[in-house]
């Protein structure tokens, strides 16, 4: 299974995505770039889906980072920026998409520069390591979030 580092500050897309990709891929996520580093730390990815528009540290900050740390993860840019594709060039993405896009897209971007169709790069995770996603908010107010998140992130799919 590939191995997925999600960076988005918004959280109903990053909910969504996990729920979407989750069955395929073994996501972890991080809000912003600053904390997609720290988890580059201690955990290995096969693949990088990167927002260009975040508060802390922006993809294009994190990208250069990355890149100073010698990391070496290809990256998928999924952005609503107009000019999202030249930007995922300058920086050195190996993909961009620009929001909204279809999922079936998302899923062909990740699996091309992962590598295959889902199966894993071989890659091992420390245990314990990063901010694994695994379920989801249980019943009540929070369910009706959930709902609420993935219907509104429906778009972008």
């Amino acid at each position: 299974m590939l191995r997925v580092l999600l960076v988005d500050d918004d959280d109903a897309i990053l909910e969504a995505l996990v729920d979407a990709l989750s069955d395929r891929y073994a996501i972890t996520v991080a809000r912003d770039g600053v904390e997609a580093l720290a988890i580059l730390g201690t955990d290995t990815f096969d693949v990088i889906l990167l927002d260009l528009m975040m508060p802390v540290m922006d993809g294009e900050s994190f990208m250069a980072e990355a890149q100073a740390r010698g990391i070496k993860v290809p990256v998928v840019i999924v952005s609503a920026a107009r000019d999202a594709a030249a930007r995922a060039l300058a920086a050195g993405a190996a993909e961009s998409l620009s929001k909204p896009y279809r999922l079936d897209d998302l899923i062909k971007a990740i699996d091309r520069v992962g590598g295959g169709n889902g199966g894993g790069a071989g890659t091992q995770a420390p245990s314990g390591a990063g901010a694994s996603t695994t379920g989801g908010p249980s019943g009540g107010a929070s369910a009706r979030r959930s709902r609420r998140a993935r219907a509104d992130v429906a778009s972008y799919f």
